[in-house]
């Protein structure tokens, strides 16, 4: 019958199944020892991390709170007043001017120009000198176009002629460096001879 067959296979197969069976306790056996050293083996030392030093956070300063305050408004300065100039800063100022033209009429009878500029303020030396000046002159007076095409044709020209006798009568303040130098004509007019103004303690011609 093919059923006992099969009982015939398994019985033979017994003997070695169980052959199997006892190799496998015995290694089982075997195999406990070697897992509990293994898990006994030294496990290298824990370091414990030093615990990290907690700073404080700063807290925001205090801004102290400050009552507005409106700005002050720019002091204005007092408009000059010719009437404050007192009579002794007059006569002297009158004099130190009077002296000034007296010189300035030497050096133009001498026809010396160079020391005449020295006389010019800046700003009125570096108009002479400019080619603005020569246009507007020009245009102003045409019998000069030929004649004056430079400061120095302008000072021989029109200065050396018309200005070498001047005289001073009197003055007049405009700022407090600032004056008008007047002169008396024939008929008793005056009329305006030079503007001066006061530079590093030297009066200088502005026009």
């Amino acid at each position: 019958m093919p059923g006992n067959g099969l009982w015939h296979r398994v019985f033979d197969l017994l003997p070695f199944l169980l052959y199997n069976f006892s190799m496998k306790k015995y290694f089982c056996f075997l195999l406990i020892p070697f897992l509990f050293f293994a898990s006994c083996e030294t496990k290298p030392p824990v370091v414990a991390e030093a615990p990290q030093e907690i700073r404080p956070v700063p807290e925001p300063p205090v801004i102290a709170e400050t009552e507005y305050t409106e700005p002050e408004a720019p002091v204005e300065e007092a408009a000059f007043d010719p009437g404050n100039v007192s009579q002794e800063v007059y006569e002297t100022t009158l004099v130190d001017i009077q002296q000034l033209v007296l010189n300035l009429n030497r050096i133009i009878r001498a026809r010396d120009f160079d020391t005449w500029l020295l006389d010019l303020s800046d700003d009125y030396r570096n108009w002479l000198n400019s080619s603005e000046f020569i246009i507007d002159l020009h245009e102003r007076y045409p019998a000069f176009r030929e004649t004056v095409r430079s400061a120095r044709d302008y000072f021989i020209r029109v200065v050396v002629p018309s200005r070498a006798n001047d005289h001073v009568d009197d003055i007049e303040f405009i700022t407090e460096t600032q004056v008008k130098a007047y002169s008396e004509d024939a008929r008793g007019q005056r009329v305006v001879l030079y503007s001066l103004e006061n530079v590093e303690g030297k009066w200088k011609i502005t026009n």
